[in-house]
């Protein structure tokens, strides 16, 4: 069994988002997940006290199911993707790792270190 890391760090609707995946490969050369661990900056709304990160939590099953079910087909010109990962969604529940999500909400502005004074 071999164990390795991938680190993502994005922006998405004026967020900045860290995420680590830890993942294992079997002996049969099968892929699966331990955990997630993502951080989210939400600088710039306030969250919901519903949500408790369960949005960023549904956008990442929703993403490593994409990223382990998917297909792209390039073979008849542009990229096109195969919609069966929308229906492995329901049917791989079993296989979510844990995930945890950290809401992060920055002092702030996002001027940067380049920033007027």
């Amino acid at each position: 069994m071999r164990v390795g890391r991938g680190v993502s760090v994005q922006t998405a609707f004026g967020s900045f988002i860290a995420t680590v995946v830890e993942a294992e490969i079997d002996a049969q050369g099968e892929v699966h997940l331990r955990r997630v661990i993502s951080a989210v900056d939400t600088w710039h709304r306030r969250q919901s006290r519903y949500d408790r990160g369960a949005s960023s939590k549904a956008a990442l099953i929703f993403g490593l199911t994409a990223a382990l079910y998917g297909e792209i087909d390039h073979r008849q010109g542009p990229a096109s993707s195969n919609p069966i990962s929308m229906i492995i969604v329901c049917c791989a529940i079993d296989q979510v790792p844990k995930i945890e999500v950290h809401l992060i909400r920055a002092a702030s502005s996002r001027a940067g270190s380049a920033r007027p004074a």
